[in-house]
This record gives structure tokens, sequence and C-alpha cells, in this order.
């Protein structure tokens, strides 16, 4: 296979790693041996990076996500702008966004959790 096939994969599969976005910035950072940057933008051999808070730092999560389940919209996205308080005194405005949505999880079995300094050694290992 070549990096285009595997690439062609994983869109078709939906993999998705999700990363704590301090370990995303990390990746952003990386530098090569002759000091360049390797930075990520969104993906990583055609797998798709996310960032979630959720993820423990240290961790990531990857997964088939066409696989793992179905998101629901239940309320479309709503943005309100108004003024509160001082905000006309102070400039600033408040703004409130409000989205409900539900996710139904088909099969656990496609989403795997592991840790960077255990994915590391077993590559420098192996």
């Amino acid at each position: 296979l070549t990096n285009v096939d595997i690439y062609v994969i994983n869109i078709q599969l939906g993999i998705l790693i999700l990363v704590h976005p301090t370990d995303y910035a990390k990746m952003q950072l990386l530098k090569s041996s002759q000091n360049e940057y390797l930075g990520i933008s969104g993906t990583v051999d055609g797998v798709r990076v996310a960032q979630s808070s959720s993820v423990t730092a240290g961790e990531f999560h990857a997964m088939d996500s066409i696989r793992y389940g179905r998101y629901y919209n239940n309320i479309p996205l709503s943005v309100q702008f108004g003024f509160e308080g001082s905000d006309f005194g102070n400039d600033t405005r408040t703004v409130k966004a409000v989205h409900r949505g539900v996710l139904a999880v088909l099969d656990v079995n496609t989403c795997i959790t592991g840790t960077f300094s255990t994915a590391k050694t077993s590559l420098e290992t192996a």
C-alpha cells in the first residue's frame, strides 16, 4: 500500500484520533533532527486528529468514527448577541450559543485508548 492508498482507506473508514489540546499543541511544535517544524494541521498520514479536553493529557483515543456511533442534532445551533449590564459602557458584547445533540454509541470496540509514552516505547523497541 502507498501513502495515498492508506490516506483513502483512512478517510473511507472515518479513522479519528482524539488528543488533549496540550498534546495537540506539542504535536504542532515537534521538530525534526534538522530543527524543522513537523507540525500537524489536522491530519497525520491521512488520519484526522482532533482536540478534546475530555481526553486526559498524555493519552489518545483512536477510533473508527463511522462504526463507533452516530451524532444526532436535537436542536440546531442558536446564536444570540446582546448587551448585558455594563457591556455597552465597556465596549463588550454578550454572546450566547446553544447547541443540543446526542451521540448514539453503536460499537464501543471500534475505539481504543493508549498513552503516548507506551506507544513511543513500542515504536522504539519494534
